[in-house]
């Protein structure tokens, strides 16, 4: 679950009466309508227009706080709804003036086009941000829909619209409403068919229920007006209520595009939900599109009426069968995941078997069992090195030290005199923990002088170390090196010189190094 990620408090707040707010707001306002309280009626778009003006000044404040990659289609919202607000503020002062409503065209249709095609914009922007996460194939369910949503607008607006007593411009933006909510509801419908339902978080949803309610206010305006339904007491609250539900929708956590947001119970309940209505759709308006057809030419007959009975019951059935089979490709792919997550471990663990066999667990370093791969790796002619040098490093009286102090203490000192051989290495040099108490290191393309430069710096961060000096731990280092065209270059050969330059530093007295300058 994404982190909350409102540093505001007064949003913080806002986001959780929201939604209570909402509820009560619509319910009050369809009560004033419908039983026809005067100051509700002649107030209506007063109380619109300042639930909208609080509603714009919250949501730009949540903007700031949205990821910028989504930030674009929420200010386009934020930008449309004041153009709604100014076509609202007209209305209502046409009407608390002049006591009568703005004749079509006007004004007040100019805004509320421009609302429209910047809701447009923002519904494109936001498609475009969500689609570009993991899609499913093209559903042939969408294209059922939209058939289905075209035929229905066009039978009962646009086609009673060209014979209605509107001017050809006031047809045309009465026209204009019903196309706007058709490409809304392609969009919502992109989201539901077309995008994996892992990727739908909070947001998606509250977007969603805005754009639904926007939808449903316009084209119960539009039927009201072409057939004389009595619905502005149910109308009238729905042109604030979607920006409401922006504004929560933009409270809302960013979402993480993509991720895995596990199997929480209340995934698992809006993925049902979504099933459910990308199965049932295309069934039911078919269903709605043949009873309409029914009803028009008054088929009556008691076969016909049999036959749709049939389609109905043949609809759930192959619903259920369609339900069945996509839980069925959910535990698949449940199945699927869990396994790739299995075989990630193994792969893991494999791989730390791995490292483990080859390094030694206390310092890290490679164990004595590579020295031979190591040793023909970097002696190989084709590497084309021009030398190699060893370290053979034992630490100084460790056995009395282990006797005195503890093996705990030893394996302490071991590990740091690791970290001071790692830090001095260079990208192709390798280091080897060659005994109990004596490391390797193997340079390569350095020289003689070099080489012993290294022993001489770390000799002397070992003698200067704040816990290994309290317990006068120092190093004896034997140095021997092989330029690329010696006659002898043999691991054996290297190992035997450093050897002797080891014994040399031991004899001379310890905490220093030797190297080995015989031929």
């Amino acid at each position: 679950m994404p982190q909350e990620q409102y540093h505001s408090p007064l949003l913080a707040s806002v986001r959780q009466v929201l939604p209570y707010f909402i509820g009560l707001y619509w319910l009050l306002f369809t009560l004033g309508c419908y039983f026809e309280v005067e100051q509700v009626l002649r107030l209506q778009d007063v109380i619109s227009v300042v639930v909208l003006l609080g509603t714009a000044q919250l949501l730009g404040s949540a903007i700031r706080q949205i990821t910028p990659k989504e930030r674009l289609a929420w200010q386009l919202i934020w930008v449309s709804m004041y153009f709604h607000i100014i076509a609202e503020g007209l209305w209502g002062y046409q009407v608390l003036v002049y006591e009568t409503e703005p004749e079509l065209p006007s004004i007040c249709d100019l805004f509320y086009v421009l609302d429209s095609l910047l809701l447009l914009g923002s519904m494109f922007v936001y498609l475009k941000q969500v689609g570009r996460q993991r899609m499913q194939m093209f559903s042939l369910d969408f294209l059922i829909i939209a058939v289905i949503i075209v035929g229905i607008i066009y039978y009962f607006q646009v086609s009673p619209l060209w014979s209605s007593e509107y001017s050809p411009l006031g047809v045309m933006i009465k026209i204009f409403y019903p196309i706007t909510d058709l490409l809304l509801t392609f969009g919502l419908l992109y989201l539901i068919f077309l995008v994996n339902h892992a990727l739908l978080n909070s947001r998606d949803l509250y977007l969603l229920v805005g754009v639904l309610f926007l939808c449903l206010g316009d084209e119960l305006d539009l039927a009201s007006d072409l057939y004389d339904f009595d619905l502005d007491w149910f109308i009238e609250p729905l042109w604030s209520v979607p920006y409401l539900f922006f504004l929560l929708a933009a409270l809302q956590p960013n979402p993480q595009r993509g991720a895995d947001i596990g199997d929480s119970r209340q995934h698992e309940f809006w993925q049902g939900v979504i099933e459910v209505i990308r199965s049932s759709l295309p069934f039911v308006g078919t269903l709605v599109i043949l009873l309409i057809g029914m009803l028009k030419y008054n088929l009556h007959d008691l076969l016909v009426w049999w036959g749709m009975l049939l389609v109905a019951l043949l609809s759930i059935r192959q619903i259920m069968v369609i339900l069945s089979n996509r839980r069925l490709y959910r535990e698949l792919q449940r199945t699927y995941a869990q396994l790739n997550q299995q075989n990630e471990r193994l792969q893991q663990l494999n791989e730390k078997i791995s490292l483990d066999a080859k390094t030694d667990f206390l310092t890290g370093l490679y164990n004595r069992r590579q020295l031979d791969e190591i040793f023909s790796r970097l002696l190989d002619p084709k590497a084309e090195r021009q030398s190699l040098s060893v370290l053979l490093i034992d630490v100084d009286k460790f056995k009395q030290v282990n006797d005195t102090y503890g093996h705990q203490l030893g394996d302490l000192t071991l590990k740091a005199i690791g970290l001071l051989i790692r830090a001095q290495l260079k990208n192709e040099d390798l280091a080897v923990r060659y005994g109990g108490d004596e490391f390797m290191v193997l340079l390569t393309d350095c020289s003689l002088e070099q080489s012993c430069s290294f022993a001489a710096k770390l000799c002397s961060q070992v003698r200067e170390h704040p816990t290994l000096h309290k317990y006068q731990i120092t190093l004896s280092i034997g140095v021997a090196s092989a330029e690329s065209n010696a006659a002898d270059t043999s691991s054996v050969s290297l190992l035997r010189r450093a050897d002797t330059a080891l014994y040399r530093a031991k004899e001379g007295g310890r905490d220093q190094y030797r190297y080995f300058d015989e031929p």
